[in-house]
């Protein structure tokens, strides 16, 4: 039985399963679609910086150089990076899937200002909080958010590395896409369609079992490792949970509004 199985587990959780079906059915216009970004951005940024922040701890800027002494764990890591951090936009370019995520939100013309306002604040760490209040982005997101940052500071490799195995998304991005196959979408958004069909490709399937991979290194046959994993593993499911809760809170609002708009004129 392996170290990890518990993530598979905290993955197929009922409330989690239920939370991305009912997430997935109320996604049917590119009203809704827009929305769903607006919130899945920031689950984008905090991925990528959770990433970062556990390649930073095996780092070892000193000069002269000597060996690392988490090789297996680096090199694993470094496959991870490329893919996040240095991939193809299919033309050629070399950017990070954030970067990527940001131009198909402004070519299905979605907001980007919330996500680019709080980057813009929060330069530290220590001001993730306060740069939150720069969005309106709905308050489960930011809950979620706060999580990843508190994981961050703890500076716990494998801790970062079993909230970066359940966190990376392979699915259900380009699932929400097929709900839009009738209105050409692929024709219409080329941009977000191939970035969303890369979220679901052998590429990402393979970040993903790297990232199991490496928490299962971190994790070792340390019992304590292995009880802090399972518990933090608990947690990051409720947030992210309470995060598919409030998107879909937020497009059903965004529904409501649009039907009273509707009404009014």
């Amino acid at each position: 039985m392996s170290n990890i199985d518990f993530i598979s587990k905290e993955k197929d959780s009922v409330d989690f399963r239920n939370q991305s079906l009912d997430l997935y059915s109320c996604i049917k216009t590119e009203d809704d679609f827009r929305v769903f970004m607006e919130n899945h951005i920031f689950t984008i940024w905090d991925y990528m910086s959770l990433l970062k922040a556990l390649e930073n701890s095996f780092r070892n800027d000193s000069l002269p150089w000597f060996p690392s002494r988490n090789a297996k764990s680096l090199k694993t890591l470094h496959e991870v990076v490329c893919q996040e951090e240095f991939a193809s936009d299919g033309k050629g370019e070399i950017k990070s899937n954030f970067e990527m995520y940001l131009e198909t939100m402004e070519e299905i013309g979605a907001n980007t200002s919330d996500i680019l306002n709080v980057l813009s604040h929060a330069r530290s760490i220590d001001i993730i909080q306060e740069a939150l209040t720069l969005s309106n982005n709905n308050v489960e997101s930011s809950y979620y958010t706060r999580f990843i940052y508190n994981i961050i500071k703890s500076g716990k490799p494998h801790l970062m590395a079993t909230v970066l195995a359940l966190s990376k998304e392979t699915s259900f991005p380009s699932l929400f896409a097929e709900n839009l196959k009738d209105q050409s979408f692929d024709l219409k958004y080329p941009k977000t369609a191939y970035l969303f069909n890369k979220f679901n490709s052998e590429d990402s399937v393979s970040t993903s079992k790297n990232l199991f991979k490496l928490a299962s290194e971190l994790i070792g046959d340390d019992p304590h490792k292995l009880l802090e994993a399972k518990r933090t593993a608990k947690s990051c499911m409720r947030y992210r949970t309470l995060y598919l809760q409030g998107i879909v809170g937020t497009i059903h609002k965004q529904k409501f509004l649009h039907i009273l708009n509707n009404k009014a004129s």
